[in-house]
């Protein structure tokens, strides 16, 4: 994932990436903008999984493949950015204005509410 975004971006696009096993792997300081929503990097954070639109099921649409261990991981990881950054709205990249991608293969406001959080 990251060297293909240095091949293209000429740096990671995510702040972090979170494995199949769940492990969380940082690419990019806080403070580093990142790659992963077009002309809206500034001031927000990127988290990518391994899976997701990458893998695709029988019928060529979107599919949510994460892990038990991602799925976990990423609540942990996304209740403490909510901790750091208690007014940050979070949102899949197709939550955003004038995106058309199928990324991250889940509904997040649907997830969060699942593990006690807000959008």
């Amino acid at each position: 994932m990251t060297r293909w975004d240095v091949e293209r971006f000429g740096q990671a696009s995510y702040h972090y990436v979170i494995e199949l096993d769940g492990d969380v792997v940082p690419t990019l300081r806080h403070d580093q903008k990142g790659a992963h929503v077009g002309n809206r990097n500034t001031g927000n954070l990127g988290i990518s999984y391994v899976g997701g639109t990458a893998t695709l099921n029988a019928g060529g649409a979107p599919k949510d493949t994460r892990t038990a261990a991602q799925k976990e991981a990423m609540a942990r990881l996304v209740k403490d950015l909510r901790r750091q950054f208690p007014r940050a709205r979070i949102r899949g990249h197709r939550d955003w204005p004038g995106v058309a991608k199928a990324c991250p293969s889940f509904d997040v406001a649907k997830w969060l509410a699942s593990i006690g959080l807000a959008a």
